[in-house]
C-alpha cells in the first residue's frame, strides 16, 4: 500500500492494529498527505491530523487483508492555514463508539511560514533566571549557524499562552533570538500533565555572523505578554569566531 500522488512513501509499523503507508508531497503552497490503511476487522474511523486538523473519515474493510482499495485517504491542506511552525504528521483512528483509540506519528514533518534564517538582535537587560521543565533534542554549530530543537513548559496551564526564546550571553553583550513552535505531542505524556502541552516545542536556525567574537552561554527564555518571565541557563554554550 502506498499514499496517493508521487513521492516517498514511508511505512510505519503497526499500531492499534493499524497498517499504513503515509505519502507526504509539499509543493511549497500546500501539503498533500495520502494514506492507504486497513484493519482486520470492520469499524468506522477517524484518520489523521496536521497541525490539529482532522484530515477526514474512511470506514474500514472486512477480511484479513490490508489492501483494500477503499481504506485510504488523501487531501491538500493549504500551507496559509497553519500557524508558522514545524509539525508532525499523524494517524489517528477512532472506532464509531469512540472506544477504540490509537495515534501514530509517521515521522515526517511539515514546516509552514519558517523563514530561512533568524537574526539575534541586542538584550540590554537579562531577564531573571529561574528553573523549570525543558528538554533540547540537539545544539548543531555550523560554521555562523546555530540550530536548536527542544521543549520548554514554564506553566503547565499556560503553554499556548507563552512565547519561548533563545538568550546568547556572553561576559560582554547579550543577544536574543525568537523561536518557531514545534508540534511537541509526546511532552504532555513524558510530564504526566492534565494539561495539552503539544505547543511546548520550538526550533530556530540563527545566524551569529553579525554579533561579536567570543562564547555565549545559552538559554531558554520562557514569557508571556505582561510578565518578564524567566530565563533557564543550559550550562551549555557556543564560540563565535571572527
Amino acid at each position: 500500500m502506498v499514499g496517493s500522488g508521487t513521492g516517498d512513501a514511508v511505512a510505519p509499523p503497526c499500531l492499534g492494529g493499524v497498517e499504513r503507508a503515509v505519502g507526504l508531497f509539499d509543493d511549497g503552497s500546500r501539503v498533500r498527505v495520502g494514506v492507504g490503511v486497513g484493519r482486520v476487522g470492520g469499524d468506522a474511523g477517524r484518520v489523521g491530523e496536521v497541525g490539529g486538523l482532522v484530515i477526514t473519515h474512511f470506514k474500514f474493510v472486512e477480511g484479513p487483508a490490508i489492501t483494500a482499495t477503499n481504506s485510504g485517504f488523501s487531501i491538500a491542506v493549504p500551507k496559509d492555514s497553519l500557524k508558522a511552525g514545524i509539525y508532525a504528521v499523524g494517524i489517528e483512528k477512532r472506532s464509531s463508539d469512540g472506544k477504540d483509540y490509537s495515534l501514530a506519528f509517521t515521522g515526517r514533518e511539515i514546516r509552514a511560514g519558517i523563514p530561512e534564517m533568524i537574526i539575534p538582535v541586542p538584550l540590554a537587560e537579562l531577564p531573571p533566571a529561574g528553573n523549570f521543565d525543558q528538554g533540547v533534542d540537539f545544539i548543531k554549530e555550523q560554521g555562523d549557524t546555530v540550530t536548536l530543537s527542544g521543549w520548554a513548559v514554564q506553566k503547565m496551564n499556560a503553554v499556548d499562552s507563552s512565547t519561548i526564546e533563545i538568550v546568547l550571553h556572553s561576559n560582554r553583550v547579550s543577544y536574543i533570538a525568537a523561536t518557531l513552535t514545534r508540534s511537541r505531542p509526546d511532552v504532555t505524556a513524558v510530564l504526566k500533565s492534565k494539561y495539552n502541552l503539544d505547543n511546548a516545542g520550538f526550533y530556530v536556525r540563527l545566524s551569529t555572523k553579525a554579533m561579536p567574537a567570543g562564547r555565549y552561554e545559552i538559554g531558554i527564555y520562557v514569557h508571556r505578554d505582561g510578565d518578564k518571565g524567566m530565563v533557564k541557563w543550559l550550562g551549555r554554550s557556543i564560540d563565535v569566531l571572527k
